[in-house]
């Protein structure tokens, strides 16, 4: 493999294996260079690394890839202080902050090898005397070429996977009851009461920020289309419901646009009718003991206590299968027809806000897809292996390798590219309607992701907040106040906590929080 990409990185053809010097760390095997990667092991997993490995391995029987898995080395703080030293050569991140990695030295220019025609137009590596039609760079989605090429023009690192928070509803349930996937909201709603009446809770989820706030931030993305949510990121561009020409100077004004009341409509109904949600979810669960209550609730049986324990629908971000698969273990240790895999779950877009009261209706065209930003992974400017990891870093992006995210995680990664049918019969379902998606011509898939120079310098929190953050006055409080005003973001819970907060109350407090002084107070601070 590192031959063939010789023939066409051209700046690359004085590369030797020959040239490369022993890795860190013990190693038994009759491999001459050693490759060593951190590896943030979170709700992915690493068997979809643990194969690219065996893949690269194969290829290139003088190298050993070694892995080292982590959570706590790799946050922003650990890492920046042990990366010059961690003898590491390339890491896979998760969550960190691209730009403070960028920006402080650590890691180094990849521009060549991402944007160097290497590839065919099916995202194999070309044979020789074929010719390359494709680059890292052409495959990649152009929200993410956006946040990832510096303001002159270069690559320091590729984004990992990305995940696509929203609604995973249990296929099988609804084939078995005849439920049909909904299209507008006012039909979502009949869904639901009709799956009550059926003695099946609609949903269940974690009450965790980084969760629900981006599922119900599809909600508006599909309500936008792709022009005027994508402004969201930018702070550039005439938004088409605010008639507006966006800037730095006004991004505030985005809060006040109508979409944002897609995801507030969502975020009240569940949260104020209790047969829509399990007790569970109301009192608040974390990530895996949400998902332990999806899944299983299938074996459930009713009770005096809990009289509908079947659950149709979960709310989650696109890597929750993976995550989940110690319980689906479990249960298939019972029943091999309920483990990984054998169940049949499916992502379903964002009913569409049309026919709703108090909102405009939507006229996006599109089925507008939300996704977030899964990390990404660069080399290590302290790395004595720089091409050796380059080299690797080019392999993981080829077709063969892009395939392993979903084959083993469920998730796509932003890069176009598609499965062979021998591929396609390794996925689980849910990982099959994750393919659907990609392969769907009326879908377009829009990123949250910080694509400006004021958002870029903010921490994780200011994202959250960008998303529901509102300072409300409630005419009707709770313990029979007559006015409350509070703020917060988070909007499943305040809306539990005020009873009688509406919909319009929430979406005006946007502009209070988010106004014109509040933002120049921001910007001011940059």
């Amino acid at each position: 493999m590192k031959k063939l990409l010789a023939l066409f990185l051209a700046v690359l053809t004085a590369f030797s294996m020959v040239a490369c010097t022993t890795g860190g760390g013990d190693d038994d095997s009759d491999a001459l260079y050693t490759l060593n990667i951190g590896f943030y092991q979170g709700g992915l997993a690493s068997q979809y690394m643990d194969e690219i490995i065996k893949l690269y391995e194969a290829k290139n029987p003088d190298v050993n890839v070694k892995l080292k898995p982590g959570k706590s080395e790799y946050t922003d703080g650990s890492l920046l202080s042990s990366i010059s030293t961690s003898g590491l050569d390339l890491y896979i991140l998760d969550s960190n902050n691209y730009m403070t990695f960028y920006q402080s030295g650590h890691l180094v220019d990849i521009t060549t090898e991402v944007t160097t025609k290497i590839f065919d137009d099916d995202v194999n590596f070309v044979q020789a005397g074929q010719v390359a039609t494709k680059s890292i760079e052409d495959t990649m989605w152009s929200d993410f070429k956006e946040a990832y090429k510096t303001s002159d023009g270069k690559y320091y690192a590729i984004p990992n996977y990305c995940s696509t928070p929203g609604i995973i509803y249990d296929a099988d349930l609804f084939e078995d009851n005849d439920y049909e996937v909904p299209e507008t909201y006012p039909e979502f709603i009949e869904l639901m009461d009709t799956m009550v009446l059926d003695g099946v809770t609609p949903f269940a989820f974690s009450n965790l920020d980084y969760i629900t706030l981006s599922c119900f931030e599809s909600f508006v993305a599909m309500y936008e289309g792709y022009n005027d949510y994508n402004i969201r990121g930018t702070f550039n561009g005439t938004h088409s419901q605010l008639d507006k020409e966006i800037n730095i100077q006004n991004a505030y004004l985005l809060q006040q646009a109508e979409g944002k009341k897609a995801g507030v409509q969502f975020a009240y109904d569940l949260a104020t009718n209790n047969n829509y949600v399990t007790q569970n979810t109301r009192n608040g669960l974390d990530n895996i003991n949400a998902q332990k209550q999806y899944v299983s609730s299938l074996t459930q049986k009713p009770s005096s206590t809990n009289p509908r324990p079947r659950i149709a629908m979960f709310l989650e971000h696109s890597y929750w299968e993976r995550e989940a698969y110690s319980t689906f273990s479990q249960m298939g240790d019972i029943n091999p027809l309920h483990g990984y895999g054998k169940r049949n779950f499916k992502y379903m877009k964002a009913p569409k806000m049309i026919g709703v009261d108090g909102i405009a209706d939507s006229t996006n065209p599109k089925d507008t897809i939300y996704v977030g930003g899964g990390g990404w992974s660069a080399i290590s400017a302290y790395s004595k292996q720089k091409e050796l990891a380059k080299d690797f870093l080019v392999f993981m992006q080829s077709r063969e390798c892009l395939a392993q995210y979903l084959i083993h995680a469920s998730c796509l990664r932003p890069f176009n590219f598609d499965l062979t049918e021998e591929e396609k019969s390794k996925c689980t379902p849910y990982g099959l309607s994750m393919l659907d998606l990609l392969n769907d011509e009326n879908v377009e898939f829009v990123t949250g992701l910080s694509r400006n120079e004021y958002a870029k310098k903010q921490s994780g929190e200011f994202n959250y907040d960008w998303r529901f953050y509102s300072k409300f006055t409630t005419t009707e409080g709770a313990n029979g106040q007559a006015e409350v005003t509070s703020e917060g973001r988070q909007v499943f819970n305040l809306f539990m906590q005020w009873p009688n907060l509406t919909v319009q109350e929430y979406f005006d407090g946007f502009a209070t929080y988010w106004s014109q002084s509040n933002w120049n107070d921001r910007l001011s601070k940059i």
